[in-house]
């Protein structure tokens, strides 16, 4: 297991204990194993092996997924999607909303080292799409907080019915970024966003279904911008 998805489970396995306000001396009980031995674990100092990742699953009911990938502030994506949404007040096809989700996060994360919302993304047949998009998009228009129109060519066009809203889980540099994607890609279609993500390596080097890994954007070089787009003192 490489250095760096053994850093991020090790995070995800901290974040979840913390959340069940059990010590190490717990999680380790729980475990099976020695509370010495579960700290080296968490600090690093000792690689998780496959053995311990299904344990861990187990006693506390995490599919292995979350464990190995990203554990999604979901908070923080709601406040990032409605924000994406209040950057276009007409409206945003549901398949570049999902789009440019995808290359805020994982373009900020090739710029940074982390993502925006830590939402984990999966291969799908039109690009990535995080793996809660569509349960959301579901829930925000049930409860009157988005309007769906279908347009003649049968896309959806998603707009807010929020106003208002709070972006507190956002700062002023993930908000700058966010702008920045939108309005590279504000006069692109659908089509051409969607066969961007399809030519960048995250998306070409996994299979229908499968989560995304954010460290492959890393080596990109076109990760979020059209070709010949001048960013706009993104790193300032």
């Amino acid at each position: 297991m490489n250095d760096t998805m053994n850093d991020r489970i090790v995070k995800n396995l901290f974040a979840i204990r913390k959340n069940k306000n059990d010590s190490q001396e717990e999680t380790a009980a729980k475990l099976g194993m020695s509370r010495m031995t579960y700290a080296a674990i968490e600090s690093g100092k000792k690689n998780i092996t496959v053995d311990i990742i299904e344990k861990f699953s187990k006693v506390y009911d995490t599919p292995t997924s979350r464990l190995i990938f990203n554990i999604c502030d979901a908070e923080k994506f709601k406040q990032m999607l409605f924000y994406i949404l209040s950057l276009f007040p007409l409206g945003v096809p549901k398949t570049k909303l999902a789009k440019l989700l995808y290359l805020s996060d994982f373009g900020f994360y090739h710029d940074y080292g982390s993502s925006i919302s830590g939402a984990n993304y999966i291969h799908r047949q039109y690009g990535p799409v995080a793996e809660n998009f569509l349960e959301l998009i579901d829930s925000f228009w049930l409860s009157g907080k988005i309007s769906i129109n279908i347009l003649s060519e049968g896309a959806f066009m998603i707009s807010s019915l929020m106003f208002n809203n709070k972006y507190d889980l956002l700062n002023e540099k993930e908000k700058h970024f966010i702008e920045e994607v939108c309005r590279a890609w504000e006069q692109h279609s659908t089509v051409e966003v969607v066969n961007f993500t399809h030519q960048q390596k995250p998306w070409a080097s996994t299979v229908d279904g499968e989560f995304i890994p954010y460290e492959s954007i890393s080596q990109e070089i076109n990760y979020a911008f059209p070709l010949n787009y001048t960013q706009h003192n993104l790193k300032d």
